[in-house]
């Protein structure tokens, strides 16, 4: 039940100058409640982790470019019912329409770039161009699916979509990211990494580990708009604030966001738009997972409270939806025991 012994629990095997690390962050009413960091953000040069070191958090990323996404359509200049070959026509005509909206839910049928490239020998660290996702899906003969047939998750369209981002609002993703989103919620520490060589200042490295020890891994290329971002605790704070009180955006638009989208037959899916919308122990809770090619990240948003946790590491083996939960659980774990109980009840009065 003490925050600080439970987080040194959860980060014993990450911590000490020998190990990469990570941090943990609780927040509530877009402030951090707690935050703590352990391990080395960078062994070669002993630079230990600590609460406000930038990390790569993955596909945690997909939810900004979803956001990017209704604001322009916001702006009147798209809509999510939009043909994606509008935007991209370079894309064969596969007798059926792809929307935006099938891209940000996951059910557009496209095929997943990085189950696709490992078949051809390629690695994560190797070099792979934006223009040569699009050349691959070019050259997709039929679809997986039906648009909106099933749920299928896509990094390729993700990538996509921060194309088209930079084709309407002719900036870069960066750009657009750090003036309409990053920038307007002051998060400072907050940017999209152009491909592994940018500098981000201050950052944790990424490392995976084999029999002989810790190795230095680097960040997937092509990868902005399914991942790419880095950011910290602080700045997951502003973006959490921003479900609540949106400063970026509008109370629609959050909802239509976070709004459980259904498939053809009317199954409703644990997704939103580039985020997904569960429950854990009674309350309604956003969630992402994210992780690149050895960093790793989770975000945990519980509307009703307004409150949530994060956890972000640079180690490989790290599962930051474990520690992200049970640092909820210590702080919040009343209020979920109300909302369990409150569930149970109504299941009973159904029952009869």
């Amino acid at each position: 039940s003490d925050p600080d012994k439970r987080a040194d629990q959860l980060f014993l095997p990450y911590s000490g100058q020998d190990k990469p690390g990570g941090v943990v962050g609780v927040i509530r009413d877009g402030k951090v409640l707690f935050s703590k960091a352990y391990g080395m953000a960078d062994l070669t040069h002993g630079i230990p982790y600590q609460v406000n070191t930038p990390s790569n958090i993955g596909s945690v990323s997909k939810q900004f470019t979803a956001m990017a996404i209704l604001l322009l359509e916001q702006d009147g200049k798209l809509s999510l019912d939009d043909d994606v070959r509008e935007y991209i026509p370079e894309l064969p005509d596969l007798g059926q329409v792809v929307t935006l909206r099938n891209m940000l839910n996951h059910t557009n049928g496209f095929r997943e770039v990085y189950n696709l490239l490992p078949m051809t020998g390629w690695k994560g660290e190797d070099v792979l161009l934006r223009e040569e996702v699009l050349e691959i899906l070019k050259r997709q003969e039929e679809l997986q699916a039906a648009p909106g047939e099933e749920y299928n998750y896509n990094n390729s369209a993700f990538i996509m979509l921060a194309g088209i981002v930079e084709h309407i609002s002719g900036k870069t993703f960066p750009e657009f990211m750090e003036e309409r989103v990053f920038g307007p919620l002051d998060m400072g520490s907050t940017l999209v990494r152009n491909d592994p060589s940018t500098v981000v200042p201050g950052a944790s490295q990424g490392y995976s580990a084999d029999s002989t020890g810790f190795h230095i891994a680097g960040d997937l290329y092509a990868s902005y708009g399914a991942g790419g971002i880095y950011t910290t605790v602080e700045d997951f704070s502003k973006w959490m604030g921003n479900f609540a009180d949106p400063m970026v955006g509008d109370r629609e638009l959050i909802a239509r966001m976070v709004h459980r989208d259904t498939l053809n037959n009317g199954d409703t899916i644990d997704y939103g738009l580039g985020i997904g919308v569960d429950e854990i122990r009674g309350l309604v809770a956003y969630t992402h997972g994210g992780a690149d090619i050895a960093h790793r990240a989770y975000l945990m948003y519980f509307p009703e409270l307004n409150a949530g946790a994060v956890a972000m590491s640079n180690n490989a083996v790290f599962d930051p939806a474990h520690v992200a939960y049970e640092m909820a659980a210590v702080f919040f774990g009343d209020e979920m025991k109300k909302a369990e109980a409150a569930e149970e009840g109504e299941e009973e009065v159904v029952a009869e």
